[in-house]
């Protein structure tokens, strides 16, 4: 199942961003070579990101999201299941 997500983030003053970055890399870089995060954009100009992912289903995804370092600093998460279409050329 493909599943495109929209996630705003903001991070408080008091944590060091630099690091949570890195360790929200890392664990991106393995969810991409395990052929779970499919793509990512950023949402230009906002503190946002649209992520491409294909997991078994949303429990499956559910359980990735909240192994992510970056989760305590997400404000909204949108959640969008894809379904395939007739013309895709995919």
């Amino acid at each position: 199942m493909e599943i495109l997500v929209w996630l705003e983030f903001e991070f408080p003053d008091h944590v060091n961003r630099d690091e949570i970055v890195a360790e929200e890399r890392t664990v991106a870089t393995k969810l991409c070579r395990d052929g779970k995060l499919l793509r990512i954009w950023r949402d230009p100009l906002q503190k946002a990101l649209w992520t491409l992912w294909k997991t078994k289903d949303l429990d499956e995804l559910h359980s990735i999201f909240t192994a992510l370092p970056m989760l305590p600093y997400f404000k909204t998460v949108k959640v969008h299941p894809l379904a395939s279409h007739p013309i895709d050329p995919g």
